[in-house]
C-alpha cells in the first residue's frame, strides 16, 4: 500500500459523501423557500417553469453555506469511517503518518474552496438580483389572486397589504391598509376606504392600486406628516425599468467597494458595506478550514463510524455559525473593524485545526477524549 493509491482512495471518499452532502444540505435549506413557492402554483396557478427558474436563482446564495458544510461532513465521515474500520492503523503501520493524509485533503478543498469563492463574487449577487425582479413581476401579475381577506400579505417586495373585506372578482377592496418601504428613506403607510386592483395592460404596462377616501402617514425629520386624499394611484413600476433600490447583499464587489470610497457615507452603511464585502471572501475560506479540522476530529476508537462524524459535523457548524453571525452583529454596529470582526472565526477555527493535527500527529490524545471516551 502506497501514498498514491491512498491519496486516491481518500478523494473518491471524500467526493462521494460531499457530493450527497451539497444535495441533501441545500434541500434542507431550500424547504421554506419552496413551500412558499409552491403555493404560488397551487394559489395562484404560478407555471411549474417560472417557479423552478425562481429555485435556481436562489441556489448561489445557499451553496455558498452548503458547500462548507458538505465538505467537513464529508471529511469527518471519511476519517471516522476509516478509524472505526482500523484503517488509519493499517496506513500507519505501511509508515504513512498523517500529516501527509492531509495532502489529497487539500487537493480536494482548493478547487471547491476556488469554485465557492466565484459563486460568491460573481454568481451570488446576479441570482439576488435576478430573483427580486421575477418574485416582483410574479407578484404584479398574481396580486389579485393573493390578497387574502384579514391577512397581511408582503408578496410584493417593499409593499405589505392589509384588506379587511376583498372581492375576487371584481378585484374591489374595502378597509385597506398599506406599508410601502420601498423607498427606505421615506417609508409610508397608507390607510383607504376602499380601493381596487388594476392590471397591468398593453396601454399601462404597470400594476396599479386605485385608493379612495384615506391619508397617508409618513414619519419626517420634522415630525410626523398625515395626508389626506379622496384619490390615490399606487403604481407597481416595473423593477428593471425603474431604478430599485439594492441591497448590499445585490451589489458586486466593485459595487461595494465604490460605496466604502464615497465621502460622508452614513456609518452604519459604511459598516454594513464593509461586513458584505469580506463575507465574500471569509465564506468561501472556511471550506479549506473546515476540511483541516475535521481530519484530527474524525479520528476516534469508537466504531460509531459515520454516524459519530455527522454528529460532529453538526456541532462544528453550529459553533461556527454562532460565532459568525455574532462577529457579523458586531462589525455591522461598528463595535470592532469588519475585517477583525468577519474573519475572527476563521483565524480561531484554524489555529484550532493547526492544533488538533498536531496533537493526532504526536499520537496524543486530544483534550476532551478522558470525558467523552474518544481517542
Amino acid at each position: 500500500m502506497n501514498l498514491p493509491t491512498i491519496s486516491r482512495y481518500l478523494r473518491r471518499e471524500i467526493i462521494a459523501t460531499f457530493s450527497l452532502g451539497v444535495v441533501v444540505f441545500t434541500l434542507v435549506l431550500l424547504m421554506g423557500k419552496i413551500s412558499k413557492l409552491l403555493e404560488m402554483i397551487v394559489s395562484n396557478g404560478v407555471p411549474l417553469g417560472e417557479v423552478a427558474y425562481l429555485i435556481g436563482t436562489l441556489l448561489p446564495g445557499y451553496l455558498v453555506l452548503t458547500i462548507p458544510m458538505a465538505l467537513l461532513l464529508a471529511v469527518l465521515v471519511t476519517f471516522s469511517r476509516m478509524s472505526a474500520d482500523n484503517e488509519l492503523t493499517v496506513i500507519r503501520s505501511c509508515g504513512i503518518s498523517l500529516a501527509r493524509l492531509v495532502t489529497p485533503v487539500l487537493q480536494v478543498a482548493l478547487p471547491i474552496t476556488l469554485i465557492t469563492l466565484s459563486i460568491s463574487l460573481y454568481l451570488v449577487p446576479a441570482a439576488n438580483i435576478e430573483f427580486k425582479y421575477q418574485t416582483l413581476a410574479l407578484a404584479k401579475r398574481t396580486i389579485a389572486g393573493a390578497i387574502r381577506e384579514q391577512m397581511f400579505r408582503d408578496d410584493l417586495p417593499g409593499l405589505v397589504i392589509y384588506v379587511d373585506q376583498y372581492d375576487e372578482a371584481s378585484r374591489v377592496m374595502r378597509k385597506v391598509m398599506i406599508h410601502d418601504s420601498r423607498d427606505e428613506r421615506r417609508p409610508l403607510t397608507i390607510f383607504a376606504d376602499h380601493g381596487v386592483i388594476i392590471p397591468a395592460s398593453d396601454k399601462q404596462p404597470d400594476t396599479r392600486i386605485l385608493l379612495e377616501q384615506g391619508s397617508i402617514h409618513a414619519s419626517r425629520t420634522d415630525g410626523y406628516q398625515v395626508v389626506a386624499f379622496s384619490q390615490y394611484t399606487l403604481t407597481m413600476q416595473d423593477a428593471r425599468s425603474s431604478s430599485p433600490t439594492l441591497s448590499d447583499s445585490e451589489r458586486t464587489v466593485s459595487e461595494l467597494l465604490s460605496i466604502l470610497q464615497q465621502p460622508g457615507l452614513e456609518p452604519f452603511k459604511r459598516y454594513k458595506a464593509a461586513t458584505e464585502l469580506h463575507s465574500r471572501f471569509a465564506f468561501p475560506s472556511a471550506v479549506i478550514i473546515f476540511s483541516l479540522v475535521a481530519i484530527p476530529l474524525g479520528i476516534t476508537r469508537h466504531r460509531s463510524g459515520k454516524s459519530a462524524g455527522f454528529t460532529i459535523s453538526i456541532v462544528v457548524l453550529l459553533g461556527y455559525y454562532l460565532l459568525l453571525s455574532f462577529c457579523k452583529s458586531i462589525a455591522e454596529r461598528g463595535v470592532l473593524p469588519a475585517g477583525l470582526a468577519v474573519w475572527t472565526p476563521n483565524l480561531l477555527f484554524l489555529a484550532c485545526a493547526f492544533l488538533l493535527i498536531w496533537v493526532r500527529v504526536a499520537e496524543r490524545p486530544l483534550p476532551w477524549s478522558k470525558v467523552g471516551g474518544a481517542a
